[in-house]
């Protein structure tokens, strides 16, 4: 829950967010230049203090990237001339400081009588995970398994760890964690 007296930062962090990541999305497709919106987003200083406002501008804000997501190459100037089609535009950064992908996994596991093999989906890539099961009254297995260029990684062992409880791990933080 976010008290109501956060309700503005939290709107203007969303704001922040969602302008930043359209024009990351601009500029992977087109490079560094302007990009006139077709519709100016919505701001944080149009509403009003109710929980209401606020959960609405979410949607909004959310709605308005969808729709400038279907990028318009007529919209987008490279060498900086823009021409006048909102009051707002997007300069694209190089890099969007403070902007980084927060790592995550999941996985699906399968337990036979040779043993249990774990397949593991992450949005890292050829990084080293390592995947802890523990069960209450048995000592903690660890492994250590590397992720494909693809984003995926597997683990087999003869063991059964049935009702064991899995924890995945990347630089020490727990990025996921359930049962087989």
């Amino acid at each position: 829950r976010v008290a109501s007296s956060d309700w503005g930062k939290v709107a203007t962090a969303t704001f922040s967010y969602y302008a930043a990541k359209f024009a990351d999305v601009v500029f992977l497709n087109f490079g560094p230049g302007q990009y006139s919106y077709k519709k100016a987003p919505p701001t944080p200083s149009d509403l009003n203090m109710s929980a209401e406002s606020y959960l609405g501008f979410f949607q909004l804000i959310k709605s308005w990237f969808e729709f400038e997501s279907n990028l318009d190459k007529r919209n987008f100037r490279a060498d900086g001339v823009q021409e006048v089609t909102s009051e707002k535009s997007v300069n694209t950064p190089d890099e969007i400081p403070g902007e980084e992908e927060k790592p995550t996994a999941s996985f699906t596991g399968k337990v036979t009588s040779a043993g249990t093999t774990i397949r593991i989906s992450t949005n890292l890539i050829e990084e080293e995970l390592i995947v802890r099961a523990s069960k209450k009254g048995t000592r903690t297995l660890v492994f250590r398994v590397s992720v494909s260029e693809d984003g995926f990684a597997d683990l087999r062992t003869k063991r059964s760890l049935k009702n064991y409880n899995i924890r995945i791990l990347f630089e020490g933080e727990v990025i996921h964690s359930g049962r087989v």
